[in-house]
């Protein structure tokens, strides 16, 4: 017999036991003095640490998610505890009811991969098995079965994943595909309440209103993935680490609103050529002459209508000869764009903004061309 005793201080403390059979190879985790410091610091030097346990209860509960919290806040994402701690536990109390569901099948004589024997032994798995837990809790460490958690830092993604040892059935597994895809329809819990799930394996919502929660964050189901081995059944929860709460976003958002606002105006020999290319009165002859007052500007042109875009079978020298090939609305165009890099270039790093400049120009020019063509 193993027995567990926790002691936190918000939670009080309390007793668990574990029995074990002698030949099982399966270490759970002893929550005997349980040291979350330790825990904690363990986590800091490998970025990974684990906990096994036979089944999940809520005292179990509070022992995972408060490691989760403390992990969150060490990571500098307070804002996603909630969120974490909500899908954790829709995560983990699934991986153990999906073990206790094998021992309560396997007392029925019942097999779990049979649809008629499946739809049988569902009907009142919940209140058999529910109201009558003691009767199975020991059976799971007889038996074997375990539920690991692991958290972990890789690639700056913190992922949490769950293992337990009752490989999921493909009756099982489409029925959480329908429920991921129900998620997919509904925007709010109103929507959700007003769906109506098969009760058989509980309302279905847990899962539903863990994608919700995750959508508050820019995340969606994509952040769950499943998977299953000969022996196992594996979900990881994955949050980058560069992800933005609202609040954050809001106000970098301000911050660059702030730092535009401050900004100086385009130079003087722009918003004269602007002016010009917008005057139905302009001509080329005019429009060259403001250019080659600037002599980065001119240089930029010269540049623009000798490249492959506008492939001209000489080269082109002549700054007039470069406004007609280009056309007024490409001057335009160019002009904004040199613009806004002059600008830039004073705040930011400069190969930075050529290059995402460039970048911008030729997107925005081959979807023209692909909207020509169409």
């Amino acid at each position: 017999m193993i027995h567990a005793t926790f002691s936190i201080s918000y939670l009080g403390t309390f007793s668990i036991d574990f029995q074990k059979k002698e030949n099982n190879m399966i270490e759970y985790t002893s929550f005997s003095n349980f040291n979350y410091d330790n825990f904690l610091n363990k986590f800091k030097i490998d970025k990974s640490i684990n906990l096994t346990f036979p089944y999940s209860s809520h005292e179990i509960e509070n022992i995972f998610n408060h490691v989760a919290e403390m992990i969150l806040i060490h990571l500098g994402k307070p804002n996603l505890i909630e969120t974490i701690r909500y899908c954790l536990k829709e995560i983990v109390m699934n991986a153990s009811k999906a073990n206790t569901k094998r021992l309560y099948f396997k007392k029925q004589n019942l097999n779990i991969d049979n649809s008629v024997d499946y739809e049988y032994g569902m009907k009142n798995f919940q209140v058999n098995v529910f109201t009558n837990f003691s009767d199975y809790e020991s059976d799971h460490s007889k038996e074997g079965y375990y539920i690991n958690i692991d958290y972990q830092v890789i690639d700056q993604i913190f992922q949490i994943c769950t293992h337990n040892n009752s490989v999921i059935s493909e009756i099982e597994m489409k029925r959480i595909e329908e429920r991921l895809h129900h998620a997919d329809q509904f925007k709010n819990m109103e929507d959700v309440m007003l769906h109506g799930f098969d009760q058989t394996e509980g309302a279905g919502f847990g899962l539903i209103i863990a994608i919700l929660m995750l959508r508050k964050f820019g995340l969606d189901e994509k952040s769950l993935h499943f998977n299953k081995t000969n022996s196992e059944t594996q979900v990881c929860l994955k949050i980058p680490l560069n992800l933005l709460s609202k609040e954050q976003g809001q106000k970098i958002a301000k911050e660059i609103t702030a730092k535009i606002e401050k900004m100086p105006q385009f130079p003087e020999s722009i918003i004269r050529l602007q002016s010009e290319v917008n005057n139905p009165n302009a001509d080329f002859h005019s429009i060259a002459e403001i250019i080659k007052t600037d002599t980065s500007l001119t240089t930029e042109i010269l540049r623009l209508a000798n490249s492959p875009i506008y492939m001209p079978k000489r080269k082109i020298e002549d700054i007039e000869k470069a406004v007609t090939i280009i056309g007024l609305k490409g001057i335009n165009n160019l002009v904004l764009n040199f613009g806004a890099q002059q600008i830039f270039t004073e705040y930011f790093d400069k190969e930075i903004v050529q290059k995402v400049m460039e970048h911008n120009y030729f997107v925005a020019l081959y979807a023209a061309q692909i909207a020509r063509e169409k």
